[in-house]
């Protein structure tokens, strides 16, 4: 299975790169670092799975999953932000988002946020 993490956050990216290794060794990962290189990565390495944040310079994660659902692309998207608010949730899930993980993530979340990718 290969897993796509877009954060702008080069610290944000390594942590989460760790703590899904740990649940899931097999895992291959990718990095991007906005929404452009996003959907960059998703047409050359072809990624199963992605997870995004939203706020991110260049691109953010509301147009990422805008252009993921315009352009049909065939990767399961799931939302990892600080940003909560109820609206910015329902938007994401509008634009196709599997699901949506609240930063910062725990040992929990990242089992659940798993678990939403393979559903």
């Amino acid at each position: 299975m290969k897993l796509l993490i877009v954060d702008d956050s080069s610290f944000a990216r390594r942590k989460l790169k760790q703590a899904l290794l740990l649940a899931k060794p097999n895992l291959e990962i990718v990095e991007a670092c906005d929404g452009e290189d996003a959907l960059q990565k998703i047409v050359s390495e072809i990624p199963d799975y992605c997870i995004t944040d939203l706020v991110m310079p260049k691109m953010d994660g509301i147009s990422f999953l805008n252009e993921v659902k315009t352009r049909g692309l065939a990767v399961k998207v799931v939302v990892a932000s600080a940003d909560i608010q109820e609206q910015r949730r329902k938007e994401c899930s509008e634009l196709g988002a599997a699901g949506f993980f609240e930063k910062p993530l725990t040992a929990a979340k990242i089992t659940g946020l798993l678990a939403a990718l393979e559903s």
